[in-house]
């Protein structure tokens, strides 16, 4: 049994990979051509597909070997920092020779952008406002018939849906932020432990362990319901393991540069764990123990704010709603939803007790609207 290759091992660190020019959460189908023609000496891409809007849909086609695996992100077009750290990784594949000896077993399918229309609109919805990740049944929309094409063609072994979860998910008791989720999505609705669905539990557990100890991340498990119509619990009931990877929020860090190296080191480790597959956990124990997420989080609270009509102190829970302005992503703090107005926890509290705080309110036009 050999270690792990890349730990602590600087050459393989995330900053000598980073692609610069894209810390901003809004990534167009533009600035993706943009990095991949930079790529292309190094790695094969192609177009298999168009969207509703007619942009392409690429593949990126990496080694040789007889494993294969398939990646996709990007199918919610707002949900871009798993696709930054693709891009990462992608850079990394192509300058470090070590790391394409380490992987020389797999062949790895990447479709980087599978909703390029929602991600130049900057929504989670294709152009006909359908939700790709709730189209595995119906397959009514192109960029889903692009992916099962892909999926039927190259026949993977493995498979990485990739996504961004919302700033509201906390882990483990008192909560922490969700850094980064892992599912490994149900083939049934009893949720049985399939054969796909054991390796996919492995296959997390192994990066899980690394991620905590290494490097101090906060990992959570997502949802396990069953739902006919995702992607990745049809391609589970299929027979294929599936990993749901989602990058979550490191507080304050709501350009999500930091879950985007979490999320580079997590691929880097989840293809290792498939290059050395036979060394995986025995037990899919270590999966079940990785805490659930939580809906315990809002971004901003306003605690003991008085109102005006009933002269008493209330708490005011805001969430900041992301608006793309000008090509700029804009968080606009908005009241939260009835939905989750159990959220109890602030990423950032207020208490206008303190004129400290108050002072600070009063000086931000966005928040001050919610006092006067």
């Amino acid at each position: 049994m050999y270690l792990w290759l890349f730990t602590d091992m600087d050459i393989k660190d995330h900053r000598h990979f980073k692609i610069h020019g894209l810390s901003d959460r809004y990534l167009p189908p533009q600035r993706l051509e943009q990095v991949l023609t930079k790529l292309n000496e190094e790695v094969r891409c192609r177009t298999v597909g168009e969207s509703v809007g007619q942009r392409p849909i690429y593949a990126i086609e990496l080694g040789k070997g007889p494993v294969r695996v398939l990646i996709w992100s990007q199918m919610h077009g707002n949900e871009s920092t798993t696709t930054r750290a693709l891009l990462d990784f992608l850079m990394a594949y192509a300058k470090d020779a070590q790391i394409k000896e380490r992987l020389s077993r797999l062949s790895i399918c990447i479709l980087p952008m599978l909703n390029p229309d929602g991600a130049l609109a900057y929504t989670r919805e294709n152009a006909n406002e359908i939700d790709l990740n709730r189209d595995a049944g119906a397959r009514s929309e192109p960029e889903t018939r692009v992916l099962f094409s892909v999926f039927e063609t190259f026949k993977p072994h493995y498979c990485f849906n990739l996504h961004d979860q919302r700033t509201r998910y906390g882990v483990g008791e008192p909560p922490v932020s969700a850094n980064l989720s892992f599912l490994a999505p149900a083939a049934d609705a009893e949720k049985s432990v399939t054969t796909a669905r054991e390796t996919a539990m492995k296959l997390i557990a192994h990066l899980t362990n690394k991620l905590q100890r290494e490097y101090q991340v906060d990992v959570g498990r997502y949802d396990d319901e069953f739902n006919p119509d995702c992607v990745g619990d049809t391609f589970t009931k299929m027979g294929i393991p599936c990993i749901l990877f989602e990058s979550g929020f490191f507080p304050g860090d709501y350009s999500r540069e930091k879950t985007r190296m979490y999320m580079y080191y997590a691929l880097l480790l989840a293809l290792d764990g498939i290059a050395d597959i036979e060394n995986l956990p025995e037990s899919t124990g270590i999966y079940f123990e990785i805490p659930e997420n939580k809906t315990c989080f809002a971004d901003i609270i306003l605690r003991n704010v008085v109102s005006s009509k009933t002269n008493t102190a209330e708490d005011i829970i805001l969430n900041y709603e992301e608006e793309l302005v000008n090509g700029v992503i804009e968080f606009i703090p908005a009241l939260l939803s009835e939905e989750y107005a159990q959220t109890y926890h602030g990423h950032r509290v207020y208490d206008l007790s303190k004129k400290s705080d108050t002072d600070h309110i009063l000086s931000d036009p966005d928040l001050r609207k919610f006092i006067e």
